[in-house]
């Protein structure tokens, strides 16, 4: 089952901030974008902030990225290779990286909030 929260992204603990829902998603496309320019590159800002849309945005723009691009990107986001997320190392489908990386975003989102 997909996720269909903000907090649903990062279960394993307890966050507890002072945001709404539609805040913590803000922030989660906020954190999104910074690292996709990051490398040089823009995507477009979906036409809600909902986290399935999001989700939609992210694999159109994972289509439009050329190898070297994408590799690009997942190195200056921080995505693990392996470590705790095997499933990382083989992309099964955009669908699936994009909520990998959704959830790795949502983490860093976390951690900044946590110590802000």
């Amino acid at each position: 089952m997909l996720p269909s929260t903000f907090t649903s992204l990062v279960p394993d603990r307890n966050w507890n901030f002072q945001l709404t829902e539609q805040a913590l998603l803000a922030e989660l496309w906020v954190q999104v974008e910074r690292d996709i320019q990051g490398v040089g590159l823009n995507i477009t800002k979906p036409a809600s902030l909902e986290l399935f849309r999001q989700a939609e945005t992210l694999v159109h723009f994972l289509h439009q990225l050329t190898p070297s691009q994408l590799t690009a990107w997942l190195y200056r986001m921080d995505f693990p290779e392996s470590r705790n997320e095997p499933q990382a190392t083989v992309y099964e489908s955009k669908e699936s990286l994009a909520w990998l990386i959704l959830r790795r975003e949502a983490w860093k989102v976390c951690l900044r909030l946590s110590y802000a």
